[in-house]
């Protein structure tokens, strides 16, 4: 295809339409995530870097409580 067909600021356009549906898809999933997890996600983690060597049975007992 010759750059002759497809002018420059078309470019532009494309890479506006391609933010558009990244943001579009970020709102998405933000709106749909379960917002009670977030403080079992905080527990696992403070967990794994606090204790790393207990890590493997703290997270099966998280993932009990894990609403899906």
């Amino acid at each position: 295809m010759p750059w002759e067909a497809l002018p420059l600021e078309s470019i532009w356009h494309l890479g506006i339409v391609a933010l558009g549906l990244a943001i579009a898809a970020a709102i998405l999933y933000n709106a749909r995530r379960n917002r009670r997890n977030d403080r079992i996600a905080e527990k696992a983690t403070k967990e794994l870097y606090e204790h790393p060597e207990r890590y493997d049975e703290t997270k099966r007992e998280l993932e009990k409580e894990v609403q899906r």
